[in-house]
């Protein structure tokens, strides 16, 4: 039972680790795409869009 509670509170923080590494990029590459109309690159990305 003890073996249960600590592979269970390691397995936690295992996945607490891969979800942050999994948000932290998700949230760099939304920075990203929303600032690029920013610098005007935003017609490429229209482009692009339209012609597929």
């Amino acid at each position: 039972m003890f073996e249960g509670y600590i592979a269970g509170k390691f397995a936690n923080k295992m996945f607490e680790k891969e979800v942050f590494k999994i948000v932290k990029r998700h949230a760099c590459w939304g920075a990203l795409i929303m600032a690029l109309p920013s610098f005007g690159l935003g017609i490429f990305i229209y482009i692009y869009v339209s012609s597929g």
